[in-house]
């Protein structure tokens, strides 16, 4: 399975869908994310660090409505509704609740955006980066460190503003690599499940996502999203453990650990600097093979659509 992290997410704030007067010139409001994503060495291969950033004009919208079924301790189980509209919402929008359209966002130019406290190749901690394609990331002539700060280092992005968007400031700390402990994970009918990590110098830096998603390959029926301090452990219960296997499994299905730092400007402009290191481990569910092809089934068995042997 490939690092698929670094994917740039837009937040889901509520926006007014009546039809507002333009703002002043410079306060053109957005929302948005630049997120600096760590990958640990593994596997034989390199470890690796990179920016991508985007700001747009509105919220993007939110196709699946995560509803929460069961809640034990940290972790809570969501289950996915698809909103249906009636008619359909015309181009250039989607569903985003029932009968409830709303218009994709557009991106916003925020000017230069001045990177500071992440280390390049070259010794240098500051650099600038400029919208391509309304997306933000380093030039290609410049390569980040491994690792590009040190832990609870401060790093900022300091976005100079257009005449149509305010100019905003980010700060956070930085993170080390997470290295995850728990090699082999089972979820046994019933039974909890304690999952390791190695904890920071300063665990109160930053906080750490467990996400646990079985059946994404079938189209997702459910997922566990754990939010907890960065102590080092976890404990996943066995009753909402098996309330998302009574939901459906599918091949190769997964747990994902992040280690997160974060910020965010003011809630009128909602653009967010996420520092964060993520590790996927795919986990054991007894009864299930997972597979590529009928080589990786037992005789008799064939490599279903969801990727396990049926």
């Amino acid at each position: 399975m490939g690092w698929t992290l670094l994917a740039l997410w837009v937040l889901g704030c509520s926006q007014e869908t009546t039809e507002q007067p333009p703002g002043p010139v410079g306060d053109q409001h957005g929302e948005g994310a630049f997120q600096l994503e760590i990958v640990p060495p593994g596997d034989q291969k390199p470890g690796m660090a990179a920016i991508l950033g985007k700001v747009n004009d509105g919220p993007n919208p939110e196709l699946i409505v995560w509803e929460s079924a069961s809640i034990e301790n940290a972790c809570e189980l969501l289950v996915p509704r698809i909103p249906f509209c009636y008619p359909s919402c015309p181009n250039l929008s989607a569903c985003v609740e029932d009968d409830v359209c709303q218009e994709y966002p557009s991106a916003l130019d925020v000017g230069t955006v001045t990177v500071d406290g992440v280390e390049t190749t070259d010794g240098e901690t500051r650099f600038t980066m400029d919208p391509i394609a309304g997306y933000y990331q380093p030039a290609a002539t410049i390569d980040l460190a491994i690792p590009p700060f040190a832990e609870g280092g401060v790093v900022t992005f300091t976005a100079s503003g257009t005449p149509t968007a305010a100019p905003f400031t980010l700060t956070a700390t930085g993170v080390s690599a997470l290295e995850v402990l728990s090699e082999s994970i089972t979820l046994e009918d019933g039974e909890p499940v304690v999952v390791q990590w190695v904890p920071p110098a300063e665990p109160s830096l930053s906080t750490v996502l467990v996400s646990v998603n079985i059946s994404y390959h079938g189209g997702t029926k459910g997922r566990i999203i754990c939010r907890t301090p960065d102590t080092g452990v976890l404990e996943l219960s066995g009753p909402i453990l098996d309330e998302l296997k009574a939901l459906g499994v599918s091949g190769w299905p997964m747990m994902v650990f992040t280690r997160t730092s974060r910020s965010h400007t003011e809630p009128e402009m909602p653009v967010e600097l996420i520092i964060e290191s993520s590790v996927t481990q795919f986990v054991n569910i007894p009864g299930l093979t997972s597979c590529d092809s009928d080589a990786d089934c037992p005789d008799g068995l064939t490599c279903q659509a969801d990727f396990q042997c049926g």
